[in-house]
């Protein structure tokens, strides 16, 4: 069982002054990163966000997720891409970029690569979870692009748990995160941080950003010897 699962909240706000508020919240509670969802900001030049994010960028994982994908941004996606690699000058520790938006688009990514200490490149499937063996090109495509592949369905059923647990292996230690979303993809949240994944997605607000994700005062609590 590895250990060493970094607990990373989820934040969304419509507006900077908001959103940086309950990032600092989180990061005083005592989570290990805030995740960023830059895409649900209505309000703040790229320039303002980039500069209130730069002195924790440390800490953060940002990402501005496309609609296809869950995302909330209401501009075009040249206006979405154009926020991504603007914020990213921030030189956060984590960047989120979408397995197709990498694969479609090689030199965006190539300068977030270069922009962060880490490239985490990501799928996120709304409509269930399909078969291990698509799930697991999906994982061998991201792992080739990105320095963490994140493959993350929705468990419609029990059973959709196993199949997004049978990802990890030897080779993905610490390389890849891997679990299902929804109220029915709670138990691959908790496995996959046995299994070997890096980063495990918690809320520290009373409704959490994505179905299923767990209180992180609970997991620290509960899972504290397997988290950092």
């Amino acid at each position: 069982m590895q250990k060493g699962a970094k607990l990373c909240a989820t934040i969304a706000a419509p507006d900077i002054k908001t959103l940086m508020g309950e990032t600092r919240r989180a990061l005083a509670e005592g989570v290990d990163l805030v995740e960023l969802r830059l895409d649900y900001l209505q309000r703040g030049s790229e320039e303002e966000i980039a500069k209130e994010i730069s002195p924790i960028s440390n800490s953060c994982i940002l990402t501005v997720r496309s609609r296809a994908e869950g995302g909330k941004f209401r501009g075009g996606e040249r206006e979405r891409l154009q926020r991504l690699l603007a914020v990213s000058k921030a030189g956060p520790h984590y960047i989120d970029i979408e397995l197709a938006t990498a694969e479609r688009d090689h030199k965006l990514a190539h300068e977030l690569e270069r922009n962060s200490d880490v490239l985490i490149v990501s799928w996120h499937g709304l409509e269930g979870t399909p078969s291990r063996r698509e799930l697991a090109t999906l994982r061998d495509r991201a792992m080739k692009v990105g320095d963490i592949a994140k493959v993350v369905p929705t468990a419609r059923r029990l059973e959709d748990n196993g199949k997004i647990i049978s990802l990890y292996n030897g080779k993905t230690r610490g390389r890849l995160i891997a679990f299902c979303t929804g109220e029915k993809g709670i138990i691959s949240r908790v496995v996959s941080m046995m299994a070997g994944s890096p980063i495990s997605y918690v809320t520290v607000a009373p409704n959490p950003v994505a179905a299923g994700q767990l209180p992180f005062k609970l997991v620290k609590e509960l899972l504290g010897p397997i988290v950092r």
